[in-house]
């Protein structure tokens, strides 16, 4: 999910046009993602970035299903609310799932070099989650939020503050999350197992993490309790970011990769 998300963020940053260009090149920007962790050799990299371009074209139907759920979305209906944030998270959660299979395959793949290298990026990945401040984090959720309302007003602010104790427990689980599933990465490794068999491994145990990483989240409780604060500009803004959105899908769906 942590991908799909990613990806999103990055083209919500965009211009209307330079959006378009990273519909386009949506493998390459993968790819880029991928290789700062997997530390393939040459003939690898040309292998997965083949397999992308195959996820790519094939998730083209769950982008057409997420189309009317994003049309049917009401920040003035609570209920409605709910139902589609659980439809779109079932979505992201599927878009994952199918992703780990090709990510799983190649870590599989790796030999002890190219192991130790993985876990060292790894390792340096979780230091840097560990030194974040709790500011740095908080500013970055009202970035976020800003990012699909446009701006973000005082009630709101309080809102995301009165749960900072919250946010820094999802963080240390998120982190403890990481740290577990790079352990079982290491004793998946040191199985004398099959190719395929470790990628199997690999697919379970990323399975794992991506369900336990929605357990006993509150978004839908925090998101309930934000919406009585949203000013109509925010509704509007919200509502030309959401249209922006269905148009990226279609165009990816007309994007042959």
């Amino acid at each position: 999910m942590k991908m799909t998300v990613m990806f999103l963020i990055i083209l919500l940053q965009f211009g209307c046009t330079a959006k378009k260009m990273a519909v386009e090149n949506a493998d390459t920007l993968i790819n880029y993602q991928i290789n700062k962790r997997l530390p393939l050799y040459s003939e690898q990299k040309d292998q997965m970035n083949r397999d992308v371009e195959i996820f790519l074209n094939k998730e083209k139907p769950v982008a057409q299903e997420i189309l009317p759920v994003i049309d049917e979305i009401d920040l003035k209906n609570p209920d409605k609310v709910e139902a589609q944030y659980k439809k779109l998270e079932d979505f992201f959660l599927r878009i994952s799932k199918d992703f780990t299979v090709y990510v799983a395959k190649y870590m599989a793949k790796l030999d002890s070099k190219q192991q130790k290298d993985l876990f060292h990026t790894l390792d340096d990945e979780n230091r840097e989650i560990l030194k974040k401040e709790k500011e740095e984090r908080i500013d970055g959720l009202e970035d976020r939020f800003k990012m699909f309302m446009g701006s973000i007003n005082g009630p709101q602010k309080q809102i995301i503050r009165e749960h900072v104790s919250y946010f820094e427990e999802r963080a240390k689980l998120r982190l403890n999350r990481r740290i577990n599933l790079h352990q079982k990465f290491r004793s998946i490794y040191k199985q004398d197992a099959s190719e395929s068999a470790k990628a199997a491994l690999f697919q379970e145990a990323f399975s794992e993490y991506q369900k336990k990483s929605i357990e006993g989240n509150k978004n839908l409780e925090l998101l309930k309790k934000v919406l009585p604060t949203i000013t109509p500009q925010q509704r509007e803004y919200f509502r030309k970011e959401a249209a922006e959105i269905k148009d990226l899908l279609r165009y990816y769906n007309s994007v042959e990769y």
